[in-house]
């Protein structure tokens, strides 16, 4: 099953319907989890927390949520879940309080199952306790550790685009030659370069094509670039300006023809991105950097601009230097 990263630009912003049910920032809520949010948000680390539910799933008019997530307006994700519902297992009934988080491997439990994610308890002045010590905002390893494999497959798309343009040349000037295939391409290759007449115009044209692809293929590979991830924290207070934190990729650079699996060995590697994260406000990012952004802003999300970079979503961007 896999934890869902859920963003916090995709939780809906509700307001209660004026009946006798009770909510928490506008989503219906069961008794319980409306006293578990009310004893987290007196806890001062989660002053000014918001609660919610997705923007895909809007409750029905006579329902009450039995778990909402919890997060901070200016970050990325959010920090994870509360609520109160049954958690049997077999035959068993049991309801008790519980806490959903990244933070969280419950190893009692198959990786499949949703409760690897969770702890519980029956207590709510527990549940609160567990809050405090697995709510936490995601830090720019957890966020590169998400989004590094969605760039990675839009790297290896690149690649495969050169890869397989060289294949398709080739194929079709192996479709036109018999079973020496090797040899004679070698030696077609060769007249060609000689600047040989060919009697057959359309054989010099598969071998221009084979040509022009493996030259292309050549030129990108040889081609290294810096990656950076970027991440823009935006402030919840008016007219205060973007904070963003900078990840430098692996220092030696990589090539779109064969990088995919170095990108995400390096965003993956927590101690790495630990040390080569920069936060800056928005005034002080580097030109380089701030350019590329502006241009990724112009596409749409999981878009990669060759020689630009890639948009992950309005927020988080890898660019290319």
């Amino acid at each position: 099953m896999g934890y869902k990263h859920v963003e916090v630009s995709a939780i809906a912003i509700q307001q209660p319907a004026g009946d006798n049910r009770l909510y928490l920032d506008g989503v219906p809520v069961k008794q319980e989890v409306y006293d578990f949010g009310n004893k987290l948000r007196a806890v001062p680390a989660f002053r000014g927390c918001k609660f919610g539910i997705e923007r895909s799933a809007p409750p029905s008019s006579d329902y009450a949520c039995n778990k909402v997530f919890v997060y901070f307006p200016n970050q990325l994700y959010v920090m994870g879940a509360i609520g109160y519902s049954d958690v049997s297992v077999g035959e068993k009934s049991r309801t008790a309080f519980f806490i959903m988080s990244h933070m969280i491997n419950n190893q009692k439990y198959h990786w499949s199952r949703k409760e690897t994610n969770m702890v519980l308890t029956q207590d709510v002045s527990k549940a609160v306790v567990n809050a405090k010590k697995y709510l936490r905002p995601y830090t720019p390893a957890d966020i590169a550790g998400i989004t590094a494999e969605t760039f990675s497959d839009a790297v290896r798309s690149t690649s495969y685009k050169y890869r397989s343009g060289e294949r398709s040349a080739y194929v079709a000037l192996q479709g036109a030659i018999d079973d020496a295939a090797g040899v004679i391409t070698q030696e077609l290759l060769h007249l060609y370069y000689s600047g040989h007449t060919f009697q057959n115009p359309d054989a010099r044209e598969l071998v221009k094509q084979l040509v022009e692809a493996t030259d292309e293929l050549k030129e990108a590979g040889g081609k290294r670039f810096c990656i950076s991830l970027v991440f823009v924290h935006k402030s919840p207070i008016a007219g205060v300006e973007p904070s963003v934190v900078v990840v430098g990729g692996p220092p030696e650079g990589v090539s779109v023809v064969s990088g995919g699996d170095v990108l995400a060995k390096a965003f993956n590697d927590k101690r790495r991105v630990s040390e080569a994260t920069t936060t800056y406000t928005m005034s002080e990012l580097p030109e380089a950097i701030a350019g590329k952004v502006s241009v990724l802003n112009m596409v749409e999300d999981q878009t990669f601009v060759e020689g630009v970079g890639f948009k992950y979503n309005e927020s988080i961007f890898y660019v290319m230097a």
